[in-house]
């Protein structure tokens, strides 16, 4: 949970610099992520679906919160 607040206020504090902006395909990083799920879902008896999830704009970079942590995150906070 912590990441993800830091994530978020680094995403906050962001000023002039520009965020380069960029197509992200959710359905790849969500699939990659529900892979490292898989284990910790099937001993839970959790089922989780997903697809059809519309592209993302968003920033890739040093400075820029990655949305797959983020994402990440949150599905482990839920099977937790």
């Amino acid at each position: 949970m912590d990441m993800q607040l830091s994530a978020l206020l680094k995403l906050s504090r962001l000023g002039a610099p520009a965020i380069n902006v960029e197509q992200l395909d959710m359905n790849r990083i969500v699939s990659e992520i529900l892979k490292t799920l898989e284990f910790v879902a099937k001993e839970k008896g959790v089922k989780i679906q997903s697809g059809g999830i519309a592209p993302l704009y968003g920033g890739r970079g040093p400075n820029e919160p990655d949305i797959s942590l983020i994402l990440s995150k949150t599905l482990t906070n839920i099977l937790m």
